[in-house]
């Protein structure tokens, strides 16, 4: 990765930080935006912002950017999103958190991935605000990742919007999206969802936070098409996934996603 895009060991008390992230198809895409944290857990960030919504390949359709439905597209889409999000709070310094490795070095230069002319428009235009935002901030705009296995509140809200987002545009909308259709909220964070299905304890937040009371991603499980939304708080999820008895508590579906 690029070393003079990396970010300090010590960041800005005041800094952004956007956290994106594909769906596991790539139809869909999320960003977290938060303000704060260490670059580490950011248990002390302040949660600013959510965005998500589908990869749209259709060159007359709202939101085309010239993506395809793949991993890397989605995460590029997202990452373009971040910026029209960052740019709108006028910060001092910026991270922007990939957890794709392969897009955050296309993000950064260092990769033209095969398939690529699906992706110039969209990769030109990444770049040129790129370039804007760190001359804006005197080059405090920083490219960082995550491991998208390991705990991460903040990293598992972006991957939980993700999935949503394949569903339809929703959360704080950039002009890009400002004429495409809009749901506020998905019809999965309605309804019977508002406690976990193991402690009981109500959700404090259905999306994921660092809170442990928070509502993990889906698809922690194979769960069958019409109950894809399956999930637990992300305080039991990790003990069903260290029990004996790995399937999911509601329709048996085994294991699919192991956190490390």
């Amino acid at each position: 990765m690029r070393k003079d895009w990396a970010p300090p060991a010590a960041i800005p008390a005041d800094c952004l930080q956007a956290f994106v992230e594909s769906s596991h198809d790539g139809a869909g895409w999320g960003v977290t935006l938060v303000r704060g944290g260490d670059c580490g857990s950011n248990l002390t960030a302040t949660h600013l912002h959510d965005q998500a919504g589908p990869v749209i390949t259709a060159a007359h359709r709202v939101g085309c950017v010239g993506a395809t439905r793949s991993p890397l597209g989605a995460s590029l889409v997202a990452v373009l999103s971040a910026l029209d999000l960052i740019e709108a709070q006028r910060p001092a310094s910026v991270i922007i958190r990939v957890g794709l490795s392969s897009a955050a070095m296309v993000v950064a230069g260092l990769l033209d991935p095969r398939g690529a002319d699906a992706h110039v428009a969209l990769r030109r235009e990444i770049a040129r605000r790129w370039t804007s935002l760190r001359a804006h901030v005197g080059g405090h705009c920083w490219l960082a990742g995550w491991q998208p296995l390991r705990p991460h509140g903040w990293a598992e809200r972006a991957a939980a919007l993700a999935e949503h987002g394949r569903m339809g545009v929703w959360g704080e909308l950039s002009p890009l999206w400002q004429s495409a259709d809009h749901t506020q909220a998905p019809a999965d964070l309605k309804g019977d969802t508002k406690s976990c299905p193991i402690c009981f304890d109500e959700y404090s937040d259905a999306l994921p936070t660092p809170d442990d009371s928070s509502r993990a991603p889906p698809r922690r499980w194979a769960c069958s098409t019409e109950h894809a939304w399956h999930a637990v708080c992300r305080g039991c999820d990790p003990t069903i996934q260290n029990s004996a008895n790995k399937r999911c508590p509601i329709c048996r579906a085994p294991r699919a996603v192991f956190i490390v």
